[in-house]
């Protein structure tokens, strides 16, 4: 990720990585371990390299017992899922300057 981030800030482009969603911790115990380890090492790269970093909490096994309606399995989001993802993006796009004069909506069912 480091060597992506860094290929495309030369190219002049606005960079912002997004923690991968992971549904439940108890459908496979160890591959759920894997992507917290996971994440947790992207979130911590990219703060040393600046990156604004996006983990939506509601889209990881931290919140496994009441996310199964953001999923449409265990690793793909569902609609709903995905428009969380996309309001979640435009907030933080919206707070580091990258949409200057757009206006976010708020995220409704």
């Amino acid at each position: 990720f480091n060597s992506i981030v860094t290929l495309a800030r030369a190219h002049g482009a606005k960079v912002i990585v997004i923690g991968a969603p992971y549904r439940d911790s108890t459908t496979n115990p160890p591959e759920a371990q894997l992507m917290t380890q996971y994440r947790k090492a992207l979130k911590s790269a990219m703060q040393q390299s600046q990156t604004p970093y996006l983990e939506i909490l509601e889209l990881t096994e931290a919140a496994g017992s009441v996310n199964e309606g953001w999923f449409g399995e265990l690793i793909h989001p569902n609609h709903l899922g995905h428009r969380l993802i996309a309001s979640e993006l435009l907030k933080l796009m919206a707070q580091h300057g990258l949409l200057r004069e757009l206006k976010v909506p708020e995220f409704q069912l």
